[in-house]
């Protein structure tokens, strides 16, 4: 990159910068929501590259009636943000079902391997089988 193109980059990137700081303190230091408006529609695809799942697999939860107020336009689908929103809950309840019955579950242990009985004689002599297993006829 030349010395004029990165002056000018870096003189675009100040003006940016001073932009956004102003922009700031108009909005009395406050920002907005990042993404899209709440009454707002998503595609299909939109919302498979947000929820990292295949279109296909986001096509069969509309189809199935997951979204209420999603809307056939053609062949594809319009999903409501506020639809997203409902459905993401009922994926990932805040409060867990024992919480909002007021039912105490206790963690179960982990059961794990149970630790070895310890042998009569300590060690285990390999010598023994071997006889056995030749004695034994073919």
């Amino acid at each position: 990159m030349s010395d004029a193109a990165r002056a000018r980059l870096l003189e675009a990137a100040g003006a940016f910068a001073l932009a956004l700081v102003e922009a700031l303190a108009n909005a009395g230091g406050e920002v907005a929501a990042v993404g899209p408006a709440p009454d707002s529609l998503l595609t299909v695809a939109q919302l498979a590259a947000h929820l990292c799942r295949s279109p296909s697999t986001v096509r069969a939860w509309v189809e199935a009636g997951q979204f209420e107020g999603a809307v056939k336009v053609g062949r594809g689908w319009l999903i409501p943000v506020s639809a997203v929103a409902a459905f993401l809950e009922r994926q990932h309840p805040t409060a867990r079902a024992e919480e909002v019955r007021g039912v105490k579950i206790s963690p179960v242990s982990a059961p794990g391997a149970r630790p070895r009985r310890p042998r009569a004689s300590g060690t285990p002599d390999l010598s023994e089988w071997r006889r056995v297993r030749k004695s034994e006829p073919s």
